[in-house]
């Protein structure tokens, strides 16, 4: 695990399958005394599924990790989850239970996204001045 935090950006690495890094990123971000708290809510939220999306989804193998930034900009926080896969299909099943995760992100989110090739990022930005309800 390998963590830098500053006032203005976090990144933290996860090894590949870790159960515990959705947890760990949550009360990482939790800490950010200096956001809103409606703000904060909606960032656990949203780190939490993108970094469970990764763990669940992402192959593993020797040398791959998950990799998580937190970004504060003037007017909003910018969050980005990598991880070794090649990228997947953003569009919720409605037989199965589940997959709803980046609806609730595109919910809260100003603008999210996904860039695939050699390795996935899903990315979203949440805007500071004011929250949005679930």
């Amino acid at each position: 695990m390998v963590e830098a935090v500053t006032a203005q950006r976090i990144e933290r690495r996860f090894g590949p399958g870790d159960v515990t890094a959705p947890r760990a990123a949550r009360a990482l971000v939790a800490e950010l005394h200096d956001v809103p708290a409606e703000v904060r809510r909606d960032l656990v939220i949203v780190v939490s599924e993108l970094v469970a999306n990764a763990v669940r989804h992402a192959p593993s193998g020797q040398g791959s990790c998950i990799g998580l930034v937190v970004l504060r900009r003037r007017g909003d926080i910018h969050v980005e989850v990598h991880d070794p896969g090649r990228g997947f299909d953003p569009t919720p099943d409605p037989r199965r239970e589940g997959g709803r995760g980046l609806v609730t992100v595109a919910r809260v989110a100003r603008a999210w996204g996904i860039e695939a090739g050699d390795h996935t990022t899903v990315w979203c930005d949440l805007p500071l001045d004011a929250a949005t309800e679930l």
